[in-house]
């Protein structure tokens, strides 16, 4: 289609593409969904596109954003289509756009009002003959609702949006679903003190701990230094340390380890540090860490 110069038909096919690289739920994919969206939002700008199923997209790239830590960005991007969603829009259109914002809001650490709107966006999709577009929401629901400790309430989103997927052949869909019940499951055995990472703090904190610096993370996944930055802050809070050198042992400790463990920590903090195992909501290597300092 862009060989043949049809705009239109390329950005349908962008928009399907960006929705597929965003279900596989990692931050990999939601860094090419980001690429294929932002192409989607050019094109529709310059063609005066404004069909509903352009505010889809929109909500889709600022899911995306937001899985990437992006959360400015994303609140951009949700502003804008709330621009242009007309009175008489299609109950889909909101409905996704109600799950993006709630996606943000729990992003943000205001878990209550982001499973404030993906309930909303749950309730108005139970209306609609939309069963994917329900099934996205439930699991985005029950993920909110499992990092919040609500965890009867999580059973309940996860457990209806596996039957769904199940139900309907989507097969991707339905393994995101089994995961999160997983680790909801790991969860209730493992107790409530350890802390959990997103996805991206996940692969932020596995590559810091190889020795990458912020600049070769955000090289590595498509993201801004400052988004690095801010995430290495988020994560430093909920493992318990202060330094690179702290969150490599910690990383280290949370393959070998389930419960807590003390490592001695030397450099800048020359104290003992009660490290505790690290859920992780995707799991990845944690590669041997090579010298570190204070390296951005």
């Amino acid at each position: 289609s862009e060989a043949d110069g049809d705009r239109l038909f390329l950005l349908r096919a962008l928009a399907v593409l960006g929705q597929a690289e965003l279900l596989t739920g990692d931050p990999r994919g939601a860094a090419a969904a980001v690429e294929a969206l932002h192409r989607v939002k050019e094109l529709g700008a310059a063609m005066s596109a404004a069909d509903p199923p352009l505010l889809h997209w929109y909500s889709d790239l600022a899911e995306a954003l937001v899985v990437l830590g992006e959360t400015d960005a994303a609140g951009v991007v949700i502003d804008e289509a709330r621009t242009r969603v007309s009175v008489d829009a299609p109950g889909s259109v909101l409905a996704a756009l109600e799950r993006a914002e709630g996606l943000r809001e729990a992003g943000l650490g205001r878990a209550k009002e982001g499973t404030v709107r993906l309930r909303a966006a749950v309730d108005r999709l139970r209306q609609l003959p939309l069963p994917v577009d329900l099934v996205r929401a439930l699991i985005a629901l029950g993920a909110v609702e499992r990092r919040a400790r609500h965890r009867n309430a999580a059973r309940t989103a996860l457990g209806e949006a596996l039957e769904t997927a199940t139900r309907i052949g989507a097969v991707p869909l339905a393994a995101r679903a089994r995961d999160e019940l997983a680790r909801l499951e790991a969860g209730d055995r493992d107790g409530e003190g350890r802390p959990e990472l997103t996805p991206t703090e996940a692969r932020v904190a596995e590559l810091v701990g190889g020795g990458a610096t912020n600049r070769e993370v955000a090289a590595e996944l498509f993201i801004s230094v400052k988004t690095v930055e801010g995430t290495l802050s988020r994560i430093y809070r909920k493992v318990g340390v202060r330094s690179r050198t702290a969150l490599a042992h910690a990383m280290a400790v949370a393959v070998i380890a389930s419960g807590a463990a003390t490592v001695s920590i030397g450099d800048d903090d020359q104290q003992q540090l009660t490290a505790q195992a690290v859920t992780v909501s995707q799991p990845g290597r944690v590669r041997t860490p090579r010298a570190l300092g204070n390296r951005r």
